[in-house]
């Protein structure tokens, strides 16, 4: 009951944003036992979303492997990484869930924990975040501005990402300025959608891009999981599913190109996909 009041209030006391739609993000992360570099890559994307110029609350639910056994284990040490940033107000975490479950299993509690607290007339818009990657400081703000710019669009698509393509993974201590520096030095791979993405069947599609370059009114959200059932959401290409579905939603979408950030180098890669 305690955990559901404070999601309450996470919700329910945001001030609203300075830049329509109000924004939350949502995270869905499962913990392997063995996996200590996931919960320092936690750690760094968690930085990254209290940098933000534009402050959406994170919502988050999680699964790990085993009992936590109060000490260095993986689960301890990423339940203490969550109740660090819980303290800060970046992150609000719903209890741990014992056992592996795939990330749209996690969004369908996040979905029934939203339902029970958003304010009658004031739905949100969501979008998402892996647990490993790393937000461009205004990733936020960037949604918020194309949202105000197209109020006839209920989903919105960054048109561009970056990853490290076949380089090596960045290290943990890695941060969104490091991003930007070797997204400008050309040793990351930018990656940019395509304008006419195709259904293909229950998880087929042509569509290019990631999810995480989505964000969506509440309602569209709501009606993935309204029309899929469990077993959709248990199977591993349910995030092909999901972003074909949002990219053919009735009510329109927006591709947008996210602003210059003034350093010369272009238009930022607002999401950093590891």
């Amino acid at each position: 009951a305690r955990a559901r009041g404070a999601l309450g209030e996470a919700v329910g006391a945001m001030a609203p944003a300075r830049v329509a739609p109000r924004l939350i993000g949502l995270l869905a992360a499962h913990f392997a036992a063995t996996d200590h570099a996931r919960v320092d890559r936690l750690r760094r994307m968690l930085r990254s979303v209290e940098a933000q110029t534009h402050r959406s609350p994170l919502l988050a639910s999680w699964s790990a492997d085993g009992p936590e056994a109060g000490g260095d284990d993986v689960q301890s040490r990423a339940s203490a990484v969550f109740k660090e940033f819980e303290a800060l107000g970046v992150v609000h975490a719903m209890p741990r869930l014992r056992g592996r479950r795939s990330q749209f299993e996690h969004y369908a509690r996040l979905r029934g924990a939203l339902d029970r607290h958003i304010r009658p007339g004031q739905p949100p818009w969501v979008f998402f975040t892996d647990d490993d990657d790393l937000w461009h400081p205004r990733r936020a703000e960037e949604f918020a501005a194309a949202a105000a710019a197209r109020p006839d669009a209920e989903v919105l698509m960054s048109r561009m990402h970056v990853s490290p393509g076949l380089a090596p993974r960045l290290p943990v201590s890695a941060t969104p300025a490091d991003v930007t520096r070797l997204q400008q030095s050309g040793q990351l791979r930018l990656s940019s959608s395509v304008d006419n993405p195709d259904g293909g069947g229950l998880f087929g599609g042509g569509a290019t891009g990631e999810y995480f370059d989505l964000a969506m009114a509440y309602k569209v959200f709501d009606e993935f999981f309204r029309l899929h059932n469990d077993a959709v959401l248990a199977n591993r290409f349910a995030d092909i599913r999901f972003r074909t579905f949002a990219l053919n939603w009735r009510g329109g979408l927006h591709r947008f190109m996210p602003q210059a950030d003034g350093s010369g180098g272009g238009p930022p890669g607002v999401y950093f996909y590891d």
